[in-house]
């Protein structure tokens, strides 16, 4: 969802809340929220990543349980939840009449990257330094859209001030890493697996200081926020959207973020997976739950053959996309397999990050009530 869809669902009154017939607190379940929604598997894998110092590999009976992690987040999260958001852009009638145009720039947009990238090692290195800011963005502007509707659907109203300011922990979380990313070689890297990436070493190390003073500025500030409401009004801000912000301010702050392997593991289990259970939900509710079904036990609907069926076929998408293209490509067009992947990986994201702004618009009554 976009930074601006996100922010204007906040100008919804708490009565427009109350006015739903029935709002669940979550988005599925408190479990599958709190782990993959909120980031609490994210530091699952982080503590095993970083504090154990496990790998992907096939070593031993824990390393061997992470590169599964791995293999099923890139299958069934990573690239499921892109082809989720191109199901309603390819699809849905009143997203193609309002946007098609749009729609239509980004995919020949994207489409004209692949050949560059293919052809061109310096091409493919600078879309690849490119799609990783915008990569950042589209993560944590996902996360604050989330946070807003735990806020909805937990009746805790955000005033003008509020919302700035939230809005500006995540601004300024953005803002770090990409000043990170262009002061720090050692943070940015060098190669995105085997594809070589140029070095863009152009912000003055006194900018990046400000920048993170700036950072810990305005997380202090949403903090005192937090604070300065529970002691005056009793309420608290609700604890998924805290634990969301703290996973995003925490991760983003540390540079293993930045790790290739523990980036895709992001990509799977921070934005992905979060990204499927909305959109799951979103789905079961515009479907309509069983008669006399209570919404609070819209998990259930997850594990019938209906939703089993169509979280396989986003999968089954991703597969072909982002693993049998790129063989393809390297079998029958002699180009190395590592940049035939990596091609696939930052041009069909570049697609879905620009056309996911108008899939999910929170500004569409009708999205926001199933969203919701």
């Amino acid at each position: 969802m976009s930074s601006s869809d996100a922010f204007s669902i906040t100008n919804f009154s708490r009565d427009s809340a109350a006015d739903q017939p029935k709002v669940y607190q979550w988005i599925l379940h408190p479990v599958i929220d709190l782990l993959f929604c909120c980031g609490g598997f994210v530091w699952i894998l982080f503590f095993a990543f970083a504090v154990l110092g496990l790998t992907t590999s096939l070593d031993s009976i824990p390393q061997a349980m992470l590169w599964t992690a791995w293999i099923v987040g890139v299958h069934f999260f990573a690239n499921a939840h892109s082809a989720a958001a191109w199901q309603r852009v390819f699809f849905d009638k009143e997203i193609i009449q309002q946007s098609g145009r749009y729609i239509l720039f980004c995919t020949i947009l994207c489409a004209l990257l692949i050949p560059a990238s293919l052809c061109f090692d310096w091409a493919a290195g600078w879309i690849v330094r490119i799609y990783s800011v915008i990569l950042v963005k589209h993560f944590v502007m996902q996360s604050y859209g989330v946070v807003l509707i735990y806020c909805m659907k937990r009746n805790y109203t955000l005033s003008k001030t509020e919302r700035h300011i939230t809005l500006a922990v995540f601004h300024a979380t953005l803002y770090f890493v990409v000043a990170r990313l262009l002061s720090s070689p050692e943070y940015a890297g060098t190669q995105f697996f085997n594809v070589d990436i140029p070095s863009c070493n152009v912000c003055p190390q006194w900018l990046f200081t400000v920048v993170l003073c700036g950072f810990v500025a305005t997380v202090l500030v949403f903090a005192a926020m937090v604070l300065r409401r529970y002691l005056k009004s009793n309420e608290l801000f609700p604890l998924p959207g805290l634990l969301l912000v703290f996973t995003t301010v925490c991760i983003y702050f540390m540079k293993i973020s930045n790790d290739p392997t523990f980036g895709i593991l992001l990509s799977a289990y921070y934005h992905g997976a979060q990204n499927i259970a909305v959109i799951m939900s979103y789905e079961i509710k515009k479907s309509g739950l069983p008669k006399d079904m209570p919404v609070d036990k819209i998990i259930t609907q997850v594990w019938t053959k209906r939703y089993i069926s169509y979280f396989f076929s986003l999968a089954a998408v991703g597969v072909v996309l982002f693993v049998v293209l790129p063989r393809l490509a390297s079998a029958f067009l002699g180009v190395n397999q590592d940049l035939a992947i990596v091609t696939a990986l930052v041009c069909f994201g570049t697609h879905h990050i620009l056309t996911e702004a108008v899939a999910w618009r929170l500004r569409d009554p009708r999205v926001r009530k199933l969203m919701i």
